[in-house]
């Protein structure tokens, strides 16, 4: 298949290592520094788990015109990033299939803006890859599993594209999963992962003081209230956001959190992103919030989160 990944971050690379290792045919839209380093070096990534270091020679592009035909256009970008995007994607007009790839509170309304804007009206899919980690120079440095998930679905639950894109996948490491209700997971997602990230900003990464941070309990109050929100609103919760989040005691989850953020492990999978990405997170966090106004419901535990992070930014 050939195949546009847009976005050459830690998420873009490791997608466009996988789908060309795969057999597809693999360009990935870089720009500036970014271009340079994979033009020069090649698509670099250390897996930290595995402990090897792999070097794919991929095209390259930057930039996609309105005539330019892919099979599948993979959007891995960050949440405050996409809007920047939809002018470029919504006039390519001989591609068929976008799938955003990422964090997203609101894929319905960006559903709508593209399918507004965009002449050719291509199916428009949502995912979440699941793997984290930072970028150093030309090198990704990735944290991911021997078997990572990506998990994929159309907003107006269009099967259509299930076995295509099984096909993509079929010669990765990836272990494709289709949702039934991907804007529900999505959601359920943001709830779980805006307060901690901006308990982790607050803090200023993760230290061992975080056992005892008020802000980091309060985040994770947020957590609660957020999901029990998309309950109430009839979204369906699954795996991995039913972990016994509701049950357990703030405190037990508190003390878990301290022990594993402070670890490499953590410092990849969360930290870094948290710190690297304050904009998206700002968003997520502004989105639930939004959401939660419009479908009157109290969100106290994050919008207090949320005014002294911002207090805090701007001291």
């Amino acid at each position: 298949m050939k195949i546009l990944i847009y976005g050459a971050g830690v998420l873009g690379s490791y997608l466009a290592h996988e789908l060309h290792r795969g057999g597809n045919e693999v360009t990935i839209l870089a720009r500036t520094e970014r271009f340079n380093h994979l033009i020069t070096k090649g698509l670099v990534i250390e897996h930290v788990r595995q402990k090897i270091k792999t070097v794919d020679q991929v095209r390259i592009t930057d930039s996609l015109m309105p005539e330019d035909c892919y099979d599948v256009i993979f959007v891995v970008m960050q949440k405050s990033q996409i809007s920047d995007t939809l002018p470029t994607l919504t006039n390519n007009t001989a591609s068929k299939k976008i799938v955003f790839i990422g964090n997203n509170c609101e894929a319905d309304k960006t559903h709508s803006t593209f399918m507004r804007l965009s002449e050719s009206k291509p199916m428009v899919l949502f995912g979440f890859l699941s793997c984290a980690g930072h970028r150093s120079g030309s090198v990704i440095y990735n944290w991911h599993s021997k078997k990572s998930s990506i998990l994929m679905g159309a907003y107006q639950k269009d099967d259509e594209f299930a076995n295509e894109m099984r096909d993509i996948f079929s010669g990765t490491s990836l272990a494709l999963e289709i949702k039934r209700d991907i804007n529900g997971w999505l959601k359920y997602h943001c709830a779980l992962v805006a307060p901690i990230c901006l308990a982790i900003q607050y803090e200023n990464g993760a230290s061992k003081s975080l056992r005892k941070s008020k802000v980091l309990s309060l985040a994770i109050d947020a957590v609660k209230e957020s999901i029990q929100m998309f309950e109430q609103q009839g979204f369906q919760n699954e795996a991995p956001h039913n972990i016994k989040l509701l049950g357990w005691p703030t405190n037990k989850i508190q003390w878990i959190l301290s022990r594993l953020l402070p670890t490499k492990t953590g410092q990849l999978i969360a930290v870094d992103h948290a710190m690297a990405a304050c904009d998206e997170i700002n968003m997520l966090a502004r989105e639930l919030l939004s959401y939660s106004e419009g479908n009157g419901y109290s969100l106290p535990s994050i919008r207090q989160l949320y005014a002294i992070v911002e207090e805090n930014t701007h001291a």
